[in-house]
Order: C-alpha cells, then sequence, then structure tokens
C-alpha cells in the first residue's frame, strides 16, 4: 500500500493511561439496550431491528466495511457549524437503534479510530481525511467537537472481498485527490429532502414530484454518477456504498439516492446496515474493544497492521 495515501495511526497514543484506568475500573459505563416499541415517524420505523442472523459470521470471500456516526457538541455556540447541526435536528430523522440525530458520517475499511471522512478545511488541500476522535487536533472539524459531550455510533455492512479491496484502493487514493470536494451548496437540497421525509407534506411533495417517467429516470443514481467528485459527509460514504457494492443495485430499485442522504438516511433507509456500538468520542477505543471482546470476529478490523 502507497504509505503517502494512509496517515499512520499508533492505537497505544490514542488512549491515555487515564483513559486506560478509567475503562479498566468502569467509569465510563455502559448503555443499557432500548427496549422500547417500535415507533413510526415521518415514514420510518423507529427501533426496527433488522435480522442478526448470519451477520457476525463471515464467509470464504466477505469482509465488513464501517460507518460512523457523529452528534458534535460543538466547543463554541458561533462555529457555523453549530447552526447547522440544529438545523438538522429540526428537519432530520433520528437514527434506529439510537434515537439520536448525527450530523456527520464517515466510512471506514477497519474499526480504528481514523476514519475517512469529508469536510472542509482552508489550510488543508485534500477534503477528505482521517478523522480521529482521540486524536481531534489532526482534523479541523473534529477538534470544533467537546469530546466528553459527543455522541457517535459505529454501524458494519457485510461486502464481498472483491467489494472491500476496491472500497480500500478508491479511499486511499482519495486522501490525494483534489478534485473530490465538499460542496456546502448541497446542503439546502439535502435539507429540502430531509423535511419532506419527515413531515410528508403535500406542498413539498409537489416541489418534488416529476411530471413524466422520462423526468423520473433522469434522477436516478445512474444520472447522478457523473457528479462523482462533489460530495457533503454523507452523499460521500452513500456512494461509496452505491458504487462499489451489490446494495447500489438495490438502492437503484428503491429509490434511494445517494445525492440526497443525510447522515441518518445511511442506517434508517440504506439496507444491510448494521449497529454495533456507540458512545462518547472520549470513550471511543473503550467501546470498541468493549465490542470486539464480545464479538471476537471483529477483531482483525482493530489490531491488524496496515499492509505496505
Amino acid at each position: 500500500m502507497d504509505e503517502l495515501c494512509i496517515e499512520k495511526y499508533d492505537e497505544r497514543d490514542l488512549i491515555s493511561s487515564d483513559e486506560t484506568y478509567a475503562c479498566s475500573q468502569g467509569m465510563f459505563g455502559d448503555n443499557s439496550e432500548d427496549s422500547s416499541k417500535p415507533l413510526e415517524m415521518g415514514g420510518y420505523i423507529m427501533n426496527d431491528e433488522k435480522s442478526e442472523e448470519g451477520f457476525y459470521d463471515l464467509n470464504d470471500d466477505e469482509e465488513y466495511i464501517f460507518i460512523r456516526l457523529l452528534k458534535t457538541d460543538y466547543k463554541s455556540p458561533i462555529v457555523m457549524a453549530n447552526a447547522l447541526g440544529k438545523a438538522i435536528d429540526m428537519v432530520d430523522i433520528p437514527v434506529k437503534k439510537t434515537n439520536i440525530i448525527y450530523n456527520h458520517a464517515s466510512i471506514s475499511i477497519d474499526l480504528k479510530d481514523a476514519f475517512y471522512g469529508l469536510t472542509v478545511d482552508p489550510k488543508k488541500p485534500y477534503d477528505l481525511k482521517r478523522e480521529s476522535l482521540l486524536k481531534p487536533e489532526k482534523n479541523r472539524f473534529i477538534d470544533s467537537g467537546n469530546q466528553n459531550v459527543s455522541k457517535f455510533a459505529v454501524y458494519g455492512i457485510k461486502v464481498k472481498k472483491s467489494e472491500y479491496a476496491a472500497i480500500k484502493k478508491y479511499l486511499n487514493d482519495g486522501l490525494k485527490d483534489k478534485k473530490l470536494t465538499y460542496s456546502v451548496f448541497q446542503l439546502p437540497f439535502i435539507g429540502m429532502v430531509a423535511f419532506k421525509n419527515k413531515i410528508k407534506a403535500n406542498i413539498v411533495s409537489k416541489i418534488f414530484k416529476q411530471s413524466t417517467e422520462d423526468e423520473k429516470d433522469d434522477t436516478t443514481n445512474k444520472i447522478l454518477e457523473k457528479y462523482d467528485k462533489i460530495f457533503v459527509c454523507s452523499t460521500f460514504v452513500s456512494y461509496v456504498i452505491w458504487k462499489f457494492t451489490s446494495i447500489g443495485k438495490t438502492m437503484d430499485k428503491e429509490n434511494i439516492k445517494y445525492g440526497s442522504c443525510t447522515p441518518d438516511d445511511l442506517v434508517n433507509k440504506i439496507p444491510n446496515t448494521h449497529f454495533l456500538f456507540e458512545g462518547n468520542w472520549v470513550e471511543y477505543n473503550y467501546k470498541a474493544l468493549s465490542f470486539i471482546s464480545k464479538n471476537e470476529s471483529f477483531n482483525k478490523y482493530f489490531n491488524k497492521k496496515e499492509e505496505k
């Protein structure tokens, strides 16, 4: 693997001695399972658990990829992203299992802390960057959040080994691709789609209604693919899933457009996503290791060495 495309993260550096002690003493606690009955909201069935049968077993031609959603509590109340986060809270849908509305999404080929996320930083030449919750200073967006209060949730998706390899190459190449950019101009459109999904108001539905079947075809993912370099965080993750996995065919069939996916849509709407674990940012390694201790098949996704 090209070492220029991967920033090395030593997991031993990502959790301090104080955090290690706190984890060993159980100071961070553990979230109990939500046993509430299903709740319907905006066309979604909340807490509608997918079948776990077979998910934790891989055959010889399968691997896992991972989605991480963030609920950011910003250090400064005047940060522009803070206003955007509040707007998302008003129009978006809570995520199944956690019932939290998230404002950022990233993707990874393993469970180490540094996921791949798309954010804007005028001081960085590339918009796709590694995002460490335990080393926030490495990423401007992550550094704007309060580690002790901000939330995360990790979901897994099972893919073929060939799909896994293609995603791995695409993400690593993307770290040095200046054409791969974050577009703030997509946000109002995505917000309107989220608003439509939440309230299903007739007037909003009419705005998005196509007059002919041909016009509907023009909005499919295959047409959107020509815009394969301009995203926001969640549409980038959705694009990777659509482009490189067999789930893309289901997305086309069910008219799930990667170009309008919000962070919550990634697990509320895209099929075959499975909740793994959640916590506060500062707890990431502890929560990951706690999950792995109960599901040893995921151990290689946290402890494996980077290929050279």
